[in-house]
């Protein structure tokens, strides 16, 4: 965010700083899970169980405040 607010009060353009903050977030939002898919697969037989182990790990490794629903 801070870097967006910098581009943005040196004059770079709203719509590409915006695209590329979107994209930032989303990467960094994708990346657990789709790394504990990855380990998932990787097992021989993989089950939800696994899969749902694999996920929560991978959730306790990322920062930030927890979810809560």
């Amino acid at each position: 965010m801070q870097r967006a607010l910098k581009l943005l009060a040196r004059g770079d353009d709203p719509k590409q700083v915006l695209e590329a903050l979107s994209h930032g977030l989303t990467n960094k939002l994708m990346h657990a899970p789709t790394q504990a898919l990855n380990e998932a697969s990787a097992e021989s037989a993989p089950t939800w169980p696994s899969w749902f182990r694999a996920c929560t790990r991978s959730a306790t490794r990322t920062s930030g405040p927890p979810i809560s629903h």
